[in-house]
């Protein structure tokens, strides 16, 4: 069985003058499995009402034997199965005390003093007077052992008159308020008072939830908690927690999400940050607007505050959650080819290839369709017998020898194909009525700014670009390219930013051919 001494001796003086002590010891099995025994020896250990008083020793796992004292009652209280509380309460041997004298009075900051003498008959003193500090019960109040005197008095052996003053702490911090910290970086503080039955209101009152605390627990702690427990008719036993409430960062969490993959096979991932932050009330104005700006202090760079809310602990401390992530950052979901894409749009060029049929109709190739004679037996127009019915328009070079009427309606290549043609004969009649694949690409530019503020900047943009024929590379593909559409319009990027978005269409002349620009500024 394991021995402990709880605390110190204990004192009171009595409404009578009777001076008291009292002890605390803890038994403990010596396992927790083996217990059933236990009670037999306690009551073993404790021992009888008489005998000598029990002093701990410096381990306080032992004692000696104080033979000037009697132990005058025992107290054996079960905590646990294992464990037992032994308190004793004791007495001087040979100690006759008699009250001869009594005074209190109250000073100016309202605490009461009690100064009362004694007549003791012993051969010692030793060991039983409180000392300066210890905390007395006099009369039912809490009162702080101030000084203490004592003399020999007359000629007979063992006679001592013994004086001591106390002044009233009803209301006592027992020891030191204790701390802890959370995995959250939360602080608290702890502490009880001894409070009499009088102060009780007064002081539940004065530490009321959310009221400062600084007091006792230092600056920015504020009472989260009190609890009071009675302890009979002397008073209550109040216990006031108190939480540091300030600026805090209490949890960062980095977030990574997985979003499909994009058109090269790539995983597409998005990454974002929450963090929490302790704020109190006077602070709150540093957090409430902080969304849509940057989050590169507790996040990474680039990234903005997209969120935030607040959740309300007391009246004294809040919450704040914030949400961050990068507007540049591409996070496809699984309908990637739908997702209209608006991270860093200055150095981007979006190009969509594809085809599409030219059909070169035979005015445009220098050819007049003729209808066969009426006894012709043709019914259909293959390519062996097309030449039967189109018939070459007349040419530049007999333009100086036509009639108004005839060069009104002459075929010039300078103007009248599509193509650049150098020969002054039609194209090959085998091209007319023929569906000609060609290249297109659709581009994709982008500029900042508002497209309302430069409307006569961008019109102009639009008719020249309508119109240009050019030869050259586009976007890595070389031809001759001609411009059939011409988009823009307002959008806004991942930021919120307005932009103009610019569409362009182009198609490549077929086979080895190239664009007639003349011709199609004409037509244009």
């Amino acid at each position: 069985m394991k021995i402990l001494h709880q605390n110190n001796i204990g004192f009171a003086v009595s409404d009578t003058g009777e001076i008291t002590c009292s002890s605390v010891w803890e038994l403990m099995s010596d396992t927790i499995d083996d217990w059933t025994g236990l009670e037999a020896a306690v009551k073993d250990w404790a021992g009888n009402i008489g005998e000598g008083w029990r002093v701990p020793t410096a381990t306080s796992d032992d004692y000696t034997v104080d033979t000037n004292r009697v132990i005058i009652g025992i107290d054996c209280t079960a905590k646990s199965r294992w464990i037992y509380n032994v308190s004793f309460k004791g007495r001087s041997r040979d100690i006759t005390a008699r009250m001869i004298d009594y005074s209190e009075s109250t000073n100016d900051k309202d605490e009461k003093t009690k100064t009362a003498t004694w007549s003791v008959d012993a051969d010692s003193l030793d060991g039983f007077l409180p000392a300066i500090g210890d905390v007395l019960t006099w009369a039912g109040d809490f009162y702080y052992c101030d000084s203490i005197s004592n003399k020999k008095v007359g000629i007979l052996e063992g006679r001592y008159e013994v004086t001591i003053t106390a002044i009233d702490l009803s209301t006592i911090m027992l020891g030191n308020p204790s701390f802890s910290r959370n995995a959250k970086y939360e602080s608290v503080k702890s502490a009880t008072w001894k409070v009499s039955n009088d102060n009780y209101e007064d002081f539940v009152a004065d530490h009321d939830i959310n009221s400062d605390a600084s007091s006792w627990a230092g600056d920015g702690y504020y009472v989260s908690s009190i609890k009071a427990e009675p302890k009979g008719k002397l008073g209550y036993d109040v216990t006031v927690d108190a939480k540091h409430v300030a600026v805090q960062c209490l949890d960062i969490n980095k977030q990574d999400t997985y979003n499909g993959f994009d058109n090269g096979g790539s995983a597409l991932n998005t990454t974002t940050y929450t963090g929490k932050w302790q704020v109190h009330k006077d602070n709150m104005d540093d957090f409430e607007n902080l969304a849509g700006e940057s989050a590169e202090s507790w996040a990474e760079e680039g990234y903005i505050v997209k969120q935030v809310s607040r959740s309300q602990i007391s009246d004294m401390e809040y919450e704040y959650t914030l949400n961050a992530y990068n507007p540049d950052q591409v996070g496809i979901p699984a309908n990637y080819g739908q997702l209209d894409n608006r991270s860093n749009l200055s150095a981007r060029e979006d190009v969509m290839p594809g085809t599409r049929e030219f059909t070169l109709t035979a005015e445009m190739a220098g050819y007049v369709r003729e209808k066969p004679a009426k006894d012709s037996t043709l019914l259909k127009v293959t390519d062996q017998d097309v030449s039967q019915i189109l018939k070459p328009i007349k040419t530049s070079v007999m333009y100086h020898n036509m009639s108004s009427a005839d060069q009104a309606n002459a075929w010039l290549p300078a103007t009248s194909c599509p193509f650049l043609w150098t020969s002054t004969n039609p194209l090959p009649v085998s091209l007319v009525d023929k569906p000609l694949q060609c290249t297109t690409l659709e581009i994709t530019q982008y500029s900042q700014g508002d497209p309302s503020a430069t409307l006569s900047q961008l019109t102009a943009r639009r008719d020249k670009r309508m119109l240009m024929v050019y030869n050259g590379t586009m976007s890595g593909l070389f031809g001759s390219w001609r411009r059939t559409s011409h988009n823009v319009e307002k959008i806004l990027d991942n930021k919120g930013l307005p932009w103009w978005k610019e569409t362009m269409t182009v198609i490549a002349a077929p086979g080895n051919y190239a664009w007639n620009p003349t011709y199609w500024n004409v037509q244009g």
